[in-house]
């Protein structure tokens, strides 16, 4: 049987990977970090075309989506697959090592999580 702690930790960790990788409320941050991550010469790694790409606000994820081998911060902010094993994480660790603040945190976004695919609005990048 599954247990509800488990339930929690599952629907945590997908809101988690959601919130960083696709919703807009962390758009600036994302697009933060991926222009960090492309911060070297990026002419050499795209050529003239793509560097003008890059300095585009509303192209990062897109600059992502054609690179062939993007930096890891960057794949890493934008793949709701790599960044859930890192949320997976980062739950199991909060409930081992602060039992009572994780309690309310992930109940918090599992809540989070179950409305939103309760409300028809969950998508997949």
């Amino acid at each position: 049987m599954i247990s509800e702690e488990l339930i929690v930790d599952v629907l945590a960790a997908a809101r988690l990977s959601r919130l960083v990788t696709a919703d807009k409320i962390s758009q600036p941050l994302r697009r933060a970090l991926i222009r960090w991550s492309y911060r070297e010469d990026r002419e050499a790694v795209f050529g003239a075309d793509r560097a003008r790409m890059a300095g585009d606000c509303g192209a990062h994820d897109a600059l992502v989506a054609f690179d062939d081998c993007p930096p890891w911060l960057a794949k890493l902010v934008t793949c709701p697959w790599c960044f859930g094993l890192w949320a997976s994480f980062g739950v199991v660790a909060l409930r081992g090592l602060s039992p009572c603040t994780a309690r309310p945190v992930l109940r918090a976004l599992a809540l989070s999580e179950a409305a939103g695919i309760l409300a028809g609005h969950e998508t997949r990048a």
